[in-house]
C-alpha cells in the first residue's frame, strides 16, 4: 500500500547525513528491537503506519539518545543523567488518557474495514458501543461534542465518582492542547490541592494567573504559601485574592480574610492580624477559627511587649 514513502528513503537519509555529518537516529531498529521476534505489529503501531504511545516514546527516546551520543546541546560526558524520568513518568506527561485511547482504537477499526483494507467503507455509526467510554468516544468521532467538551464531562463525571486522579488526567489532557485556557489549570489546584499535592497545585495556579487573574488561583497559591511558612508571599496572593474576588461566597471571603490575618501573624504585624481578626468576626461573630486566632494573635503581642 503506497501510503507513505519506501524503505529506499531511509538510505537517502543516512547518505545525506553521513556526506553533512549529520548524525540519524535508527529509529526503526530501536522500535524493531522491542518488537516480537523484531516484527512491528500491533504492539507498538495502531494500524501500518502510525505508532502508538509507546512507539513514540521508543521513538523520542532514540533521538534523545543520538543527540545525546553526538554531542547535541551539552558535550556527552556533560547531559544531566540524572534528571531523566522513567517511561512511566514520561507516558503520564504525556497526558493520553483512557478516552484518547478509545477514540484512536474506534478510529483504527473504522479506517481498517474501509478500502483499501475492505471493498466497502465503514464509518462511526457502524461501530458497537458498549461502555459509556465508547459511547462518549463515538459522539466524539461523530462531531456531537468537541474534543474539549469530552474531557471536561469525562474529568467531572471522575469528580463526582471521587477518582479525583482520574479527573486530573484529563484536565492535563485539556492543558496539552489547551495551554492558554486557565480554566483546566484552576481546576486541575485544586484536585490537587485534594490531594495534597500542594507543589503541584501551586505550579498549576501559578500558571493560570499567567493567562488571567482569578480568586481561585490567587487564594490557591496563598494557601499553599501560608502552609510552606512563606508569609510574605501568602500576603500578597491572598490580598491578589481578595482584590477580584467579586464571585466569591461569603464563607470563602471569611476564609480568605482569616488566612490573610494568619500570615499577617506569621510576619509578625500583630497590629494588622489583629485589626483583620476583628473585621471577620464583625461580619460573623461565631467564627470559631477566627476567634482562636485572634486570642493567639493577642497573646503573642503581649509577649512581645506590645
Amino acid at each position: 500500500m503506497r501510503f507513505r514513502a519506501p524503505s529506499q528513503f531511509n538510505d537517502i537519509i543516512r547518505q545525506v547525513g553521513e556526506e553533512h555529518r549529520v548524525p540519524v537516529a535508527e529509529s526503526e531498529q530501536v522500535v524493531s528491537e522491542q518488537s516480537t521476534n523484531g516484527i512491528v505489529g500491533n504492539g507498538l503501531v495502531l494500524e501500518h503506519v502510525h505508532l502508538s504511545v509507546d512507539g513514540y516514546l521508543l521513538l523520542a527516546k532514540s533521538f534523545l539518545l543520538t543527540m545525546a551520543e553526538n554531542g547535541f546541546i551539552a558535550p556527552k560526558d556533560q547531559w544531566p543523567w540524572q534528571r531523566n524520568k522513567s517511561d512511566d513518568a514520561y507516558r503520564e506527561m504525556a497526558a493520553v488518557t483512557d478516552f484518547d485511547s478509545v477514540s484512536a482504537f474506534i478510529r483504527v477499526r473504522i479506517l481498517t474495514n474501509s478500502w483499501p483494507f475492505r471493498e466497502s467503507n465503514a464509518g462511526v455509526s457502524q461501530f458497537n458501543a458498549t461502555t459509556e467510554l465508547e459511547r462518549l468516544a463515538e459522539s466524539f468521532l461523530a462531531q456531537e461534542i468537541t474534543w474539549e467538551q469530552a474531557h471536561v464531562r469525562l474529568a467531572e463525571q471522575y469528580e463526582s465518582a471521587g477518582n479525583s486522579l482520574k479527573a486530573a488526567r484529563e484536565y492535563r489532557a485539556l492543558l496539552k492542547v489547551t495551554p492558554y485556557n486557565a480554566s483546566p489549570y484552576l481546576r486541575l489546584g485544586r484536585i490537587l490541592l485534594g490531594l495534597g499535592r500542594e507543589d503541584e497545585a501551586a505550579s498549576a495556579f501559578a500558571k493560570s494567573l499567567k493567562i488571567e487573574r482569578s480568586f481561585i488561583a490567587s487564594y490557591g497559591l496563598g494557601y499553599v504559601h501560608l502552609k510552606r511558612g512563606r508569609f510574605a508571599e501568602a500576603v500578597r496572593n491572598l490580598r491578589q485574592a481578595l482584590e477580584v474576588a467579586g464571585g466569591a461566597t461569603r464563607e470563602a471571603l471569611l476564609e480568605t480574610r482569616h488566612l490573610l490575618a494568619a500570615s499577617l501573624a506569621g510576619l509578625g504585624n500583630y497590629a494588622e492580624a489583629k485589626q483583620e481578626a476583628e473585621a471577620i468576626l464583625n461580619v460573623q461573630s461565631d467564627h470559631e477559627p477566627t476567634r482562636d486566632l485572634l486570642k493567639k494573635i493577642e497573646s503573642a503581642n503581649t509577649s512581645r511587649g506590645n
